[in-house]
């Protein structure tokens, strides 16, 4: 069993977009019955200073996007050098969805997870999609028990990806083929799923997320 910690998206990593304090509540319960020991806290000050006591960082968070008085305080100071430092640590990561675009005030949070929404990014509006291996990702261990991915969400297109990623999620639109999950090194993962909290009533999404930590927290 793991020690995992959820930091859910608010003030100023909040967005109008994503509901992040319904779909993080629902990310907590699933890893649960996977057998984690899972801790949900809201992205406040104090947050994020016991982070080198955890297994692995789950960040379910929004991309900056926030009025003036949302901008992050200097009581968040201490949190955001807290993950610089699990960073460097290589401390293991899972970025869900938009949070590869949180944390705006630390470089190496965006180095740290391989890519972002780029000028060129996209999404058609959100529906039934289906996602398959990307070439990569055939036979690695987030696809364990799985063919594809059919589930209710957004299909993220033409994202700005490091070179350095390993591809291992993709869709089909309209003919392009597009990267939406991606390992960093072996201890960072990026998973574009997860708009709304219909994204996890689907059974393989679900799975998905399992094997990624699974994955994440392989000795």
């Amino acid at each position: 069993m793991a020690r995992i910690l959820i930091a859910s998206g608010v003030g100023p990593y909040a967005d109008p977009w994503h509901p992040f304090e319904r779909t993080s509540p629902v990310i907590a319960e699933i890893l649960r019955e996977a057998g984690h020991e899972v801790e949900l806290r809201e992205t406040d000050p104090g947050s994020l200073l016991d982070l080198d006591t955890f297994d692995l960082l789950v960040v379910n968070a929004g991309g900056g996007i926030a009025d003036a008085e949302e901008e992050p305080s200097d009581s968040f100071d201490d949190d955001l050098q807290a993950l610089k430092r699990y960073l460097e640590n290589e401390g293991r990561v899972l970025s869900i969805h938009t949070s590869n675009g949180a944390f705006g005030q630390l470089p190496e949070w965006r180095k740290a997870v391989g890519g972002n929404w780029g000028p060129n990014s996209f999404h058609p509006d959100i529906a039934d999609a289906k996602f398959d291996p990307s070439p990569g990702g055939i036979g690695h261990l987030v696809w364990k028990g799985l063919k594809d991915i059919e589930v209710f969400d957004e299909s993220y297109s033409g994202l700005d990806i490091d070179r350095e990623v390993l591809p291992l999620v993709q869709h089909t639109t309209d003919g392009e083929t597009h990267v939406m999950g991606w390992a960093v090194g072996d201890r960072v993962l990026f998973d574009g799923l997860g708009h709304d909290e219909r994204s996890y009533q689907s059974e393989s999404r679900r799975k998905l997320l399992v094997n990624e930590v699974e994955w994440l927290l392989r000795d």
